[in-house]
């Protein structure tokens, strides 16, 4: 039996399977979630949206308890609605597929219940910014609720979406994370990325956007393989406890002791290691390759060339950058939009990932589906204009992320 909750919170999937008492274990189950029983006709009528209420989870804790031997799977039940908040609305599906459209829908009413809006009202609002978006893109998201292994499950036939190589060149051992893990993630896999590419990525370009990240992986505790990172540069130290106490260490240089004017609200920390910003880039976008569907990648091979460095990328798109709590997020977050048909003046790819409070937006580049590059003003701004939920957030900065030079990353922090 698969059971689906769907919230605004967290959306899990929940097969249930027992070798003795199914039967007694759904009857239970179901009758928590009743709205009505038939003791008659042994009928049980179950409304798809319910509430997470005080009441409910008493009885979710009490068929957990009974059959946590018998069917350990029904464990999650506790841990899923102690996630949601209190009385927060969710959705139950019981042996239901569910396409995007509906996904889609489910969750507009979710968020006009949330925000004691009228369904009509909010449906017109998220058809005013996505209609037209969702008429030319496929959109899938990948997030804290997604534990998802992308690509060829038997390790014997696996093609590195990398390489190119099979499994009688490269080996398949290691555990590739589509989003590095050194920034929390730990559900999101790809299974076709070979050993010899997850190490050079790893070891190489990966480690430009993890040392621009340093400081908010530190900041909000946000866990690695090694747990959370303490941070040493040429003039500071920082360490996290994981408690919620952060200890900054400044080192003054000569001039700076001696200056009677120095401002202490405002400090440059200096790192020791070198970065280069298009690295960044080619990160975030081997990141979108790790998860996009394999049908699709021979529209990217020169873009796969360019995450491997094989070139540098002269033209590249701006990178739209935004910092915003309102879209804070513990797990870091990864959105695809791939167009259905090819468009002349739409970018075929466009990819959207978060990390804590940060949100990167930019164009795949380099799909033989583009026509134009959008390193143009002009079109770049054509792009954004048609994303229009991206305008009606304030606050992006947009950047050219190709230099190739490296640099010494410098952070100012404003006390």
């Amino acid at each position: 039996m698969k059971i689906k909750f769907l919230a605004l919170s967290r959306t899990t999937d929940l097969e249930i399977k027992s070798q003795t008492n199914i039967d007694e274990i759904m009857s239970d189950f179901f009758l928590a979630f009743a709205k009505e029983i038939d003791y008659d006709n042994r009928k049980i009528s179950i409304e798809q949206l319910q509430k997470n209420t005080s009441d409910l989870k008493i009885k979710i804790n009490n068929i957990v308890q009974k059959y946590k031997s018998s069917a350990p799977q029904i464990n999650q039940l506790n841990k899923y609605f102690g996630d949601l908040k209190d009385n927060e609305f969710f959705f139950i599906f019981v042996n239901s597929n569910l396409n995007n459209e509906q996904y889609f829908n489910l969750y507009n009413y979710l968020s006009a219940l949330e925000d004691n809006k009228d369904f009509g009202v909010a449906s017109k609002e998220m058809d005013d910014l996505f209609g037209k978006l969702r008429e030319n893109y496929d959109i899938i998201a990948f997030d804290k609720n997604t534990r998802k292994k992308i690509g060829e499950p038997d390790k014997s036939k696996r093609v590195c979406r990398f390489c190119n190589k099979g499994s009688e060149e490269v080996t398949f051992k290691k555990i590739a994370h589509s989003i590095s893990e050194s920034l929390g993630n730990k559900k999101i896999i790809t299974n076709d990325e070979c050993d010899s590419c997850n190490e050079k990525f790893g070891s190489g370009i990966e480690n430009d956007l993890i040392l621009y990240l340093n400081l908010y992986r530190n900041f909000f505790s946000v866990k690695g393989k090694n747990g959370i990172p303490k941070l040493k540069g040429k003039n500071f130290q920082i360490y996290n406890n994981g408690e919620g106490k952060i200890e900054i260490k400044h080192f003054l240089n000569e001039e700076e002791e001696n200056d009677p004017n120095f401002d202490n609200s405002k400090i440059q920390l200096e790192t020791n290691q070198n970065i280069v910003f298009q690295n960044i880039y080619r990160t975030l976008a081997k990141y979108a390759l790790s998860v996009i569907d394999k049908q699709s990648l021979n529209n990217f091979e020169n873009t796969i060339r360019w995450i491997n460095q094989e070139f540098d990328g002269e033209k590249l798109p701006k990178v739209a950058m935004l910092t915003s709590y309102d879209l804070f997020c513990n797990h870091p977050q990864l959105i695809i939009y791939k167009l259905k048909k090819d468009h002349d003046s739409l970018p075929h790819a466009v990819a959207e990932f978060r990390f804590t409070f940060l949100t990167f937006a930019f164009i795949i580049p380099f799909s033989s589906k583009d026509k134009i590059d959008y390193s143009n003003e002009e079109d770049f701004n054509n792009f954004w204009k048609f994303f229009k939920h991206y305008n009606s957030i304030k606050g992006w900065k947009f950047s050219k992320i190709d230099d190739t030079t490296p640099k010494k990353l410098k952070m100012i922090l404003n006390f």
